[in-house]
């Protein structure tokens, strides 16, 4: 988790780099992932970045959403807001204003409900 935090605002952050830093192969990353958090390599890739990405939508008011999706490795906002939406059931926007919506933490523990 700390390799893909120090990589957040980094677009070309991949499942490879991941791999390398930690000093495994590809396909044993996916394994252990899989089996630990129930998500592909890239798909906690993507789930860190949104999280960080709702934090600062509730706690920077000052960047607008694509200075958020840049900061958090989404170079297009509208992929950026694609994303968001599939995960959060929000856009980005409406989530900024407070609108009724999954948190962050509320989705984490559903996900590890579905898991038990």
């Amino acid at each position: 988790m700390a390799i893909i935090e120090e990589e957040i605002d980094n677009a070309d952050f991949n499942v490879d780099q991941l791999a390398t830093r930690m000093g495994i192969a590809r396909t044993k990353l996916f394994t252990k992932l899989k089996a630990v958090t129930g998500q592909t390599p890239n798909d906690l890739i993507i789930t860190i970045r949104l999280k960080r990405a709702a934090y600062m939508l509730k706690n920077n008011p000052e960047l607008n959403i694509s200075e958020i999706a840049d900061r958090t490795g989404f170079n297009i906002p509208k992929y950026f807001s694609k994303c968001f939406k599939e995960k959060y059931h929000i856009n980005p926007t409406a989530y900024r204003k407070g609108a009724d919506a999954s948190s962050p933490e509320d989705t984490k523990e559903d996900e590890e409900n579905d898991e038990e």
